[in-house]
């Protein structure tokens, strides 16, 4: 699972303060990795809470700089949960390619693949 902290700390009028942790990195879950490791799959949804998106955005941005591998799956339209919430083909093709995600790299691993 990634951990992911937004680039500001300025205030989220839902959530309050946004808190950085000075030990973590936003790279942590992916410069951290094993050999064996899959890339992360990072899912953002475009209509989401703005700090929540500029926290994926800064991760994506480092993991690019840092030519570290990582899947990117944006839905440009969609809302927070756009999975239960955006009945598109956009949400669709998402989800259909998660699925393959998972079953590509998590089920096969353990079949040796």
């Amino acid at each position: 699972m990634l951990k992911i902290q937004p680039a500001s700390s300025r205030s989220n009028r839902r959530r309050g303060p946004v808190r950085r942790h000075s030990k973590s990195s936003p790279l942590q879950p992916i410069s951290g990795k094993t050999p064996a490791s899959p890339p992360p799959l990072i899912v953002r949804a475009g209509l989401d809470d703005p700090d929540l998106n500029a926290g994926i955005d800064e991760l994506v941005r480092a993991a690019i700089e840092r030519n570290l591998d990582v899947d990117v799956l944006n839905h440009a339209t969609g809302h927070h949960v756009f999975d239960m919430v955006d009945n598109n083909s956009r949400s669709r093709e998402i989800m259909r390619a998660t699925l393959e995600f998972l079953k590509t790299h998590l089920l096969l691993r353990g079949k040796g693949e």
